[in-house]
């Protein structure tokens, strides 16, 4: 579905003159980035307001979308899967910020959160994926970039913290959650082919 859409506005902009008829694949594929992301987006937005979290939830967002960028991690087939993985991943942090608050658990696992996640980051950041080669010489900056986002959010966490602000929670549980997926990774075809 998402495809097809995507098609259809290459397609309206090729008959316009917009692009050009080389750049045709790539227009498909940003217009079919841009929906997945706007879906992504309006879901996350719709369940927050349902669920009362909407403050978590742009917390959640920033979180990840930042961290992700530069670690890598798994990815699924298609849009759908993609859409579908975020939203878990969404509900996922949401319960366990929602379980930790309700049980007063100690702040101590979300600086575990936090350790986990930085070991994680540092060992294994970036991800490539076979379909988003990295550069050999692109590795070492986009380590140092994941590594400086990570140390970003411990110091956004830290000072939500310091006033007491307790939707900050989600920014470890979220860092957490971004680090799995780079374990995830390891579990995925694509990446086993890549290495052997």
């Amino acid at each position: 579905m998402i495809h097809y859409f995507s098609k259809r506005v290459a397609d309206f902009c090729l008959y316009k003159n917009v692009i050009a008829a080389e750049r045709y694949a790539l227009y498909v594929y940003g217009t079919e980035l841009l929906i997945s992301s706007f879906i992504s987006l309006l879901t996350l937005v719709i369940i927050s307001i349902i669920l009362g979290t909407f403050k978590e939830s742009v917390l959640f967002f920033l979180a990840f979308v930042s961290l992700r960028k530069y670690t890598g991690g798994f990815h699924c087939k298609t849009y759908f899967k993609c859409n579908c993985m975020f939203i878990f991943t969404y509900l996922l942090c949401i319960t366990a910020l929602k379980t930790m608050t309700y049980f007063n658990l100690s702040r101590m696992i979300l600086f575990g959160c936090f350790f986990m996640a930085s070991m994680i980051i540092v060992s294994f950041a970036p991800i490539e994926n076979v379909n988003k080669p990295i550069l050999e010489n692109k590795k070492m900056r986009i380590k140092v970039y994941s590594i400086l986002v990570f140390f970003i959010h411990l110091l956004v966490y830290v000072v939500f913290d310091r006033f007491r602000i307790s939707c900050g929670m989600i920014i470890p549980i979220t860092d957490f959650i971004v680090a799995i997926s780079m374990l995830l990774s390891f579990t995925t075809t694509e990446h086993n082919m890549e290495v052997n």
